[in-house]
């Protein structure tokens, strides 16, 4: 998450975006799940996501901003902002079509959309026998495949970072 939103903050040139800033919106995002807690386990463990359950599921995203909302302390406030913000907002889609709030495009917040990326290309691509460009390329065609789901800007960034996002992979799993 960090390499992509240092290079974001390169291409656009936002002074918002300096080392200390993501370094907080990279721990924030590793949260974005947390309100799957409130979620009955038999669910999660057999994915069983229809009707009333769907419904039930979906709820992680407030549940996930109300959790991280108990934090009070006044140093942490931009830690809470940031990562609320993408435990409530990332199912989110770029096209609209997301939840809770159907939020479109730039109503999503930059640091929320990128998250949304970064999870679903990992979720994607370590699980993948094979780390390389090839696999990148191919994992980058199918979230492209999504239509309205992601931001394009951001694909283009993640596309931009490939050979990064290799290595960074093949460290991490140790290929």
């Amino acid at each position: 998450m960090a390499m992509l939103l240092e290079e974001y903050a390169k291409k656009t040139g936002s002074i918002e975006l300096d080392k200390t800033h993501i370094n907080l919106i990279s721990k924030a995002a590793y949260f974005f799940d947390i309100g799957r807690m409130s979620i009955p386990d038999e669910l999660i463990r057999n994915h069983k996501f229809a009707g009333s359950n769907m419904q039930l599921y979906e709820t992680h995203t407030q549940e996930g901003a109300h959790i991280i909302q108990l934090n009070k302390d006044h140093a942490c406030r931009y830690f809470v902002k940031v990562c609320s913000d993408i435990c409530i907002h990332h199912h989110e889609r770029f096209d609209g079509l997301g939840y809770p709030h159907g939020l479109k495009g730039n109503d999503i917040t930059d640091h929320t959309r990128l998250c949304s990326l970064v999870t679903e290309f990992d979720r994607l691509f370590s699980k993948r026998e094979e780390i390389n460009e090839w696999q990148f390329d191919f994992i980058l065609k199918e979230l492209e495949v999504e239509g309205g789901r992601f931001d394009p800007k951001f694909i283009d960034i993640l596309e931009d970072c490939k050979m990064s996002v290799v290595l960074y992979y093949r460290q991490k799993l140790k290929i």
